[in-house]
């Protein structure tokens, strides 16, 4: 048995022990494990009014027993036409205004290549943002707009942003947009950085980015959306070489929102992988227009809560307790690798870490296994936390009782 194994499985029978032994202090348990041919209904749905629950493509009335297929008419694509992409990516249901936002990543340029390696390589200096409005059951939509400011033009849409210089987008679904109480909309971006002029990409890796926020105001009509952005959000390559990807947000009850975003390590700056593979987090007391400087995130304990560079999902539950989803590992990862155990454990609101006893396993498996593409939703009727996610070429289905 390799060293790296025997690590592996001593963390991972750590875990398990500890989880045990703290049972009575978990609020959360595993209830079933569902394993499915193709992507479940449930994946990236979210609640409308009552019990009506809409993913991408269909709509239940009756909490998910039952789905009817509701296509939304967005403008159509394809890959053989180069000049364009419109990849929806998130959708938010406003409870005030009572209509659907969906939020598109759009590249307009010629000859981007059929391939999305060449759509990911032209989208670091072309990616930018689109939104659509539609009504709850509709399959047709109201408005077609790029998020801009209001005073902004489509090639400069917010400061520090030049289209074809640098861009603005949406990450992996942790990026999930959120709407206030007062009724706003926040859409939590990464956008790529412009120095003198020129990409900023000090590590000569993928990318290099920063996070912001996006701070929409519905209109009485419910056909426009005004648009303004938060400071950014960066920290040095010295301590994360790909900058801050893939942010996730929530409203405390304080009123105050938490973000907590992906970092890297690697690349030209850290091509032994010695710099700590941490997920970090900023705070904002003033509804997202200003955010503090980034710290790691790290367990209620001190310890260090090493993961990998990979999306995370930050969650509320109708009881308040501010969940946290994401990867682990034993050791200081090595970029995005090892993605091998995805975990969900309740964030401490005295300091914003991870408290270490709540932890539960989602999922562990061995080598380069990827647990990181997950969606959740908690069942309004059972009140359980469903966890979707590909697996080995297959979908699983976790519910959580709380």
């Amino acid at each position: 048995m390799s060293n790296q194994l025997k690590k592996y499985l001593l963390f991972a029978l750590f875990v398990f022990i500890s989880g045990v032994l703290n049972a009575q202090n978990n609020k959360l348990h595993i209830v079933s494990i569902e394993e499915c041919a193709t992507v479940p209904r449930l994946h990236s749905a979210y609640y409308l009014e009552n019990y009506n629950i809409r993913s991408k493509n269909f709509i239940s009335s009756n909490n998910g027993r039952s789905w009817q297929n509701k296509v939304i008419s967005f403008p159509r694509y394809t890959y053989n036409d180069s000049n364009s992409r419109r990849t929806h990516v998130a959708s938010l249901f406003s409870k005030k205004y009572g209509i659907i936002v969906h939020f598109i990543n759009a590249i307009d340029k010629r000859n981007i290549g059929i391939k999305r390696t060449g759509e990911l390589k032209e989208g670091i200096y072309n990616y930018y943002l689109r939104y659509y409005i539609s009504t709850p059951f509709s399959t047709d939509y109201i408005a077609d707009e790029v998020i801009k400011d209001k005073k902004a033009i489509d090639e400069k849409p917010f400061e520090g942003i030049v289209r074809g210089k640098n861009a603005y987008y949406l990450g992996d679904i942790g990026s999930n947009p959120i709407e206030l109480s007062n009724g706003k909309i926040l859409l939590p971006i990464q956008q790529t950085i412009l120095k003198n002029g020129e990409l900023y990409n000090p590590a000569n890796t993928t990318s290099y980015t920063g996070a912001r926020v996006l701070i929409g105001t519905i209109n009485k009509l419910k056909t426009k959306i005004d648009w303004i952005a938060s400071d950014l959000i960066e920290v040095s390559p010295e301590k994360s070489t790909r900058g801050l990807i893939e942010p996730t947000i929530i409203e405390l009850d304080s009123g105050k929102l938490l973000m907590i975003m992906r970092g890297s390590n690697g690349g030209s700056l850290d091509r032994s992988f010695s710099i700590p593979g941490y997920k970090w987090f900023s705070i904002s007391i003033d509804g997202g227009y200003s955010w503090s400087s980034s710290k790691p995130l790290k367990y209620d304990d001190g310890g260090e809560l090493f993961s990998p560079s990979s999306m995370s999902r930050l969650f509320k539950s109708s009881k308040g307790d501010i969940y946290w989803i994401g990867n682990i590992t034993d050791r200081n990862p090595k970029g995005n690798n090892p993605r091998n155990i995805l975990v969900i454990g309740e964030i401490s609101l005295k300091d914003y870490s991870l408290k270490r006893k709540s932890i539960v396993i989602i999922d562990s498996q061995k080598g380069n296994s990827d647990l990181s593409h997950f969606s959740v939703i908690e069942d309004r009727e059972t009140e359980n936390i469903v966890v979707c996610y590909p697996f080995d070429g297959k979908w699983k289905v976790v519910k959580l009782n709380q």
